[in-house]
């Protein structure tokens, strides 16, 4: 008995397997040389079956940008999800944060090409919109609990936001980004911990 794929089946596992090989050149040859011929060369596809579910090499660049991102939320949320003090979730949360920042992919894609790529705005607009509300949710739980004073939680989570933000392009662009981890984890613990 012949059994066919259905036709959306097949359309998602394209689309899945060219994101995940233009992952990978990304990270090992950035934005600028990677080709739309090598991504589609390497999966063994045609060029039309990238341009039918990407307009553009910008566009795939941008959908694996917002899988990184979506991935490290996720990662965040469920690595937070069983613990209660809420000063152990806001220090679990930018920790693991801050280790996602020194994996050699996400350095690469999100912190590194993706602000020259899409544009600084569009860039932290993405990133602002992927943890902004984590950012405000786990400072609402702060203030609840009395760990901090009530403050403005919107700006508190933008001024969080803008440091964090800097100090995983400090962490990009390091020489040791290990070392550039904990320093940036001492000094956001310290910045959190002064409200």
């Amino acid at each position: 008995m012949n059994r066919q794929i259905p036709k959306q089946v097949q359309a998602e596992s394209t689309r899945a397997a060219l994101l995940r090989r233009a992952e990978l050149l990304f990270t090992e040859f950035g934005y600028a040389k990677t080709s739309i011929d090598e991504i589609v060369k390497q999966e063994q596809l045609t060029k039309g079956a990238f341009y039918y579910n990407f307009k553009d090499k910008r566009a795939i660049f941008e959908q694996v940008v917002d899988q990184f991102l979506d991935e490290m939320v996720g990662r965040i949320t469920r690595t937070i999800e069983p613990m209660v003090d809420p000063w152990e979730r806001a220090l679990t949360a930018l920790e693991v944060y801050l280790e996602g920042c020194i994996q050699p992919a996400y350095r690469q894609i999100v912190l590194q090409e993706a602000p020259v790529v899409l544009g600084w705005a569009d860039w932290r607009e993405k990133e602002k919109n992927s943890v902004i509300g984590l950012s405000t949710l786990l400072l609402q739980e702060l203030v609840n609990s009395g760990d901090i004073r009530n403050k403005s939680i919107p700006m508190l989570a933008y001024i969080l936001f803008g440091a964090i933000t800097e100090a995983a392009i400090g962490i990009a662009e390091s020489d040791d980004p290990a070392e550039a981890r904990k320093q940036a984890k001492q000094i956001l613990e310290l910045l959190l911990k002064s409200f």
